[in-house]
């Protein structure tokens, strides 16, 4: 005789731990390759919005024939002063990187003179007008490895930036009674200066300068190092690259960053430095390629940090090993 027995399908509790650990283990080795994806995308962003911001010089320069300022300062020779317009670069350029109607906007105040000869005392933020239009968001100006993003640091966000020599001076939203607490669209790509940045009293140091600096004029084929061997434009934090940040950077005003300092770890308001993994630091140079530097190489002494000052000065005629810096 046979008896008709029911068949229980499922699974036993051994076999649903196995399965559970299973997932966990995929899981586990899943979202660090999704963290490398990510990181990989946001660097390769980057790389395009200094290629954007390289091009954008280089059909500045093909208009005007020469690149523009580094920062419309005090005039030439005198000693530092809000009196001035005091816009940098990455405003200049709006008009050739598909911003026309931004530029336009801030033009058609009539309160910000774009001459690199002005004679305007005008201080960009001291207008209400062009201060909200100052508060449009750019991705292209923003790397989208910084965390932070747009959130409003400690200490404020820079509306200019001034070097000279060894020092660096700048105003932000804290400080100065120019509508402190404005928001303020920002930027983590900064001019290259050059080791001392403005110095001009020094002619024995002219070699060691960037092709931006107040007021500058220079044009691709004075930059005798080579437009290959020259830093045009790089990355910076305004701060250290974890917690808080103390400073971030107005794309309006710009900044001219020195060289001098290297790249400390961790940065600081005053050197270049990125959030990338790695310590990988983005510079596009003067013929629109972008290399990656390394922070740990570079340093702020020693054989990195030499060849560093090298690759940042427009005609100081030193051979450059970026083996030692990339």
């Amino acid at each position: 005789m046979f008896r008709n027995q029911k068949r229980r399908d499922g699974f036993t509790l051994i076999e649903l731990l196995v399965v559970i650990a299973i997932i966990a283990i995929l899981i586990a080795l899943l979202v660090p390759a999704v963290q490398k994806v990510r990181a990989a995308a946001a660097r390769t962003q980057c790389i395009n919005n200094l290629k954007n911001i390289a091009l954008g010089c280089h059909n500045y320069h093909d208009v005007n024939k020469f690149l523009p300022p580094g920062v419309i300062g005090p005039q030439p020779g005198t000693a530092f002063s809000f009196a001035a317009p005091h816009v940098g670069t990455l405003s200049l350029i709006l008009p050739y990187i598909d911003q026309a109607p931004l530029y336009e906007k801030i033009v058609a105040t009539n309160w910000i003179d774009f001459s690199v000869k002005t004679t305007s005392t005008n201080l960009w933020y001291s207008n209400a007008t062009v201060r909200s239009l100052a508060a449009t968001k750019l991705a292209v100006y923003r790397c989208p490895s910084d965390s932070f993003g747009e959130s409003t640091p400690t200490l404020g966000i820079f509306i200019t930036y001034f070097t000279w020599f060894n020092s660096a001076t700048g105003a932000n939203t804290l400080t100065g009674g120019y509508g402190a607490g404005a928001v303020l669209g920002t930027t983590n790509y900064v001019a290259n200066a050059g080791m001392f940045g403005d110095y001009p009293r020094q002619p024995s140091y002219d070699q060691y300068r960037g092709p931006f600096y107040n007021r500058s004029k220079e044009t691709l084929v004075k930059i005798s190092d080579g437009t290959s061997n020259t830093i045009l434009y790089g990355e910076t934090l305004g701060g250290p690259n974890t917690g808080q940040r103390d400073f971030a950077v107005s794309w309006m005003g710009g900044a001219c960053l020195p060289t001098l300092w290297g790249m400390p770890t961790p940065g600081n308001w005053y050197t270049f430095g990125s959030n990338h993994d790695g310590g990988v630091v983005n510079m596009a140079y003067c013929d629109g390629t972008v290399k990656s530097l390394r922070s740990s190489a570079v340093g702020t002494s020693g054989a990195g940090w030499d060849q560093w000052i090298y690759t940042s000065g427009i005609r100081d005629s030193r051979q450059i090993n970026f083996s030692a810096i990339e």
